[in-house]
């Protein structure tokens, strides 16, 4: 194909194009620096943050400030609080539940437990989640209630006021 434009015109064409070229590359390198720097700072804080936390860990673990009672105190505390989410077979009190989720209805979603000690009238757990629609908020509490753990599960009826995108809490009784 013939080019009927001069020369001099040609040349210019070209450089007007390179510019171009170039003045959207750096456009979008610009971008794509400033995205990146923007994921690079928020990981820096979240990195920095943990760091923070770790450090004051292990400040309160390596200073002499807590006598070896101390510590054993805290120790034996943290292991009793272990034992009390055992039953008296071994099994999970935390594993029973999702046992019972997962028998019955998968598609409720838990958020959290509560669990309090009563002695000897029993302890109760709260537990928190949410559940699609209101048939398998019933489901879910009626497993719960088959469970052999499980002595009392109350549900208040303002769980069921919404139609879908349920969020429960439910009380249970442990142990009685």
């Amino acid at each position: 194909m013939t080019n009927l434009l001069p020369i001099e015109y040609q040349k210019k064409i070209k450089r007007e194009y390179a510019a171009r070229l170039i003045a959207v590359s750096l456009f979008f390198l610009s971008g794509v620096l400033i995205f990146s720097a923007a994921l690079l700072l928020s990981s820096f804080i979240t990195v920095s943050a943990a760091r923070e936390s770790l450090s004051s860990y292990g400040s309160v673990l390596s200073s002499g400030q807590s006598s070896p009672e101390e510590r054993k105190a805290a120790l034996s505390e943290i292991k009793r609080k272990m034992n009390i989410l055992s039953s008296e077979d071994g099994v999970s009190v935390a594993r029973d539940i999702i046992a019972a989720a997962a028998r019955k209805s998968g598609r409720i979603s838990l958020r959290g437990f509560h669990y309090s000690s009563s002695g000897e009238e029993g302890s109760t757990m709260r537990i928190s989640g949410v559940a699609p629609d209101r048939e398998s908020l019933r489901s879910f509490s009626r497993a719960l209630e088959d469970e052999r753990l499980f002595g009392d599960v109350e549900v208040p009826i303002s769980n069921f006021v919404r139609e879908s995108d349920l969020e429960f809490s439910l009380t249970l009784v442990v142990g009685k």
